[in-house]
């Protein structure tokens, strides 16, 4: 069973008060009080518009300034921040230069025609007629209904288009449904169901840590060379666990009271995956040798460098497919040389390297004879 992720709990009992708010069954004394409002701006609107946000004093409403934080993280989280806009009032968009002139878009509020969303049925904007009878609009709307829609098509379609609106669609349901029980839970499963699998932020501390850059193109070609590494899933996930920063080090421990020192006494503190597993001043001359070896192999000119050796970015798209799979079994050996170090003063050496390298061959003779 997966754990929790109290991060994104606590972003959703936050949220919590802003369903409260705005769904017109849930009636309490705190509400009265706070209003749905702030500076007779709706929230909603106000959370999902930056430059209304800018043009709007709330420094002193505390409710409100909670609220957005927590809104705006969670659009991050979600990535529905481009799909955010339909929760926006047409008769407050800052972005909808029509209503800055016309003072009578305010007053289809009144009529329910609140959100982009209320004008849409299925993720499409309704025809004028269907607004009119479903919300008794006058014809002399319908230069105001060109408009919205001229804005919709331009704004907001296309991201309807690309994807659902996910957890923003449970959020909308339960702002219009009867019952409000399990609140919190309901928020948190469609936050798990709607967060997308995404490594970037891996990439950005290996950046930090070893003060370089991965393109994203070069990072996906990272993460996929790990699951091709070998025929045995048991390299491929050592492989992936490596990339992923799995090993616990000094850094992450220094909580214990046992500091943060290299264990290969080298003299280094702050000792984190990019010095254990490349930076560290004993482990560099492990390094040299492995790429001398395999550009001895391979008769090939492979930069000795974190991206290329560690990570395994390495240009193989000349190579014959026997040498790109050779390739990645030298490469997870080196890094299996320097774990089954861990914790030990003791450095890998070259032998240790091509005895790993035996094993692995031992391991794909035998998976190839049983799939033969």
């Amino acid at each position: 069973m997966g754990l929790p992720c109290l991060r994104d709990y606590y972003y959703t009992a936050q949220i919590r008060p802003l369903i409260c708010l705005s769904s017109p069954t849930y009636s309490a004394g705190w509400k009265d009080v706070e209003g749905i409002t702030t500076n007779y701006i709706p929230i909603m609107t106000l959370l999902n518009d930056k430059k209304l946000q800018m043009n709007t004093n709330t420094i002193e409403d505390v409710m409100y300034e909670s609220l957005r934080n927590s809104w705006n993280r969670l659009m991050q989280i979600c990535n529905v921040k481009e799909l955010s806009r339909i929760l926006r009032w047409c008769a407050y968009d800052s972005d909808f230069g029509p209503n800055a002139l016309d003072g009578r878009f305010k007053g289809w509020v009144s009529k329910g025609i609140t959100t982009y969303l209320s004008f849409t049925h299925k993720g499409t904007i309704m025809s004028f007629e269907s607004l009119q009878n479903k919300y008794g609009l006058g014809q002399e709307n319908f230069y105001r209904y060109l408009q919205v829609r001229h804005y919709f098509d331009q704004n907001i379609k296309l991201a309807l288009e690309k994807r659902n609106l996910g957890f923003l669609q449970t959020f909308l349901a339960l702002t219009t449904s009867t019952s409000l029980n399990k609140l919190v839970s309901r928020l948190y499963k469609a936050i798990q169901e709607s967060k997308e699998p995404n490594t970037e932020y891996i990439k950005r501390r290996w950046e930090m840590e070893g003060n370089i850059q991965i393109s994203n193109k070069n990072w996906v070609n990272i993460c996929r060379v790990q699951w091709s590494t070998t025929g045995s899933n048991t390299w491929r996930e050592f492989c992936w666990k490596n990339i992923i920063r799995f090993f616990i080090t000094p850094t992450q421990k220094r909580h214990q009271g046992s500091g943060d020192a290299c264990w290969r006494l080298c003299g280094f503190s702050g000792a984190n995956h990019y010095h254990i597993f490349w930076d560290c001043p004993l482990l560099r001359p492990f390094w040299s040798q492995i790429c001398e070896h395999i550009n001895h192999t391979f008769n090939s000119k492979v930069p000795c460098n974190f991206v290329n050796v560690y990570l395994g970015n390495v240009d193989v798209n000349n190579w014959r497919n026997k040498d790109k799979r050779l390739l990645w079994i030298l490469l997870a050996a080196s890094k299996k040389t320097i774990t089954r170090k861990w914790l030990k003063p003791n450095l890998p050496t070259i032998d240790e390297w091509i005895n790993i390298i035996q094993d692995i061959y031992k391991t794909e003779k035998l998976s190839f004879t049983i799939r033969s």
